[in-house]
């Protein structure tokens, strides 16, 4: 039996064993990532390891959107790694204020216009919900002029008249 256990018997590195582990609360992303990167000089073959890692031993609140990001397959393992700690850093929501500079106040953002009526020009809704009654022969805006003129010639017999349009471009 000692044999058959000497035989078979599975060795489990330092390495394998702390890339197994969950991400420490005090590192960041970034720290984990470069943690990983140097356990998997050491364990050979470890890159594997080191994408299983950020994946399945993230925040459980996280992990499963990790999975749907998570390609096994990938050929570019690094890179591959690198958009898996950019993606969990952003969802990890985590991430500190900056501080204001000295001096600075907090002020609130005022708010825009808004929607501008074409109709009545007032802010706030949209032509089709404006209450005011339907401006008729409204110059147009575009400033673009268009002319249209046709002649009749002997040349083409089958319609007899020939159109020529011109416009100065600024029309779609």
């Amino acid at each position: 039996m000692n044999r058959m256990l000497d035989a078979y018997r599975a060795t489990i590195t330092m390495g394998q064993t702390v890339v197994h582990s969950r991400k420490d609360s005090k590192r960041n992303w970034n720290e984990h990532y470069v943690f990983l990167m140097a356990l998997s000089k050491d364990v050979q073959n470890a890159h594997q390891l080191v994408l299983e890692n950020l994946v399945h031993y993230a925040a459980p609140e996280i992990e499963t959107l990790m999975m749907a990001k998570y390609d096994p397959w990938t050929v570019d393992w690094q890179t591959h790694a690198e958009e898996l700690v950019r993606y969990a850093s952003l969802l990890d929501g985590r991430r500190k204020p900056k501080p204001l500079a000295e001096g600075a106040k907090f002020r609130p953002r005022q708010k825009g216009k808004g929607i501008q009526c074409f109709n009545c020009e007032g802010y706030g809704h949209k032509a089709h919900g404006c209450k005011k009654p339907v401006k008729e022969n409204v110059p147009d805006k575009a400033g673009f002029s268009l002319s249209v003129v046709h002649e009749e010639k002997d040349q083409f017999p089958n319609d007899g008249w020939e159109s020529w349009v011109h416009d100065s471009g600024a029309s779609c």
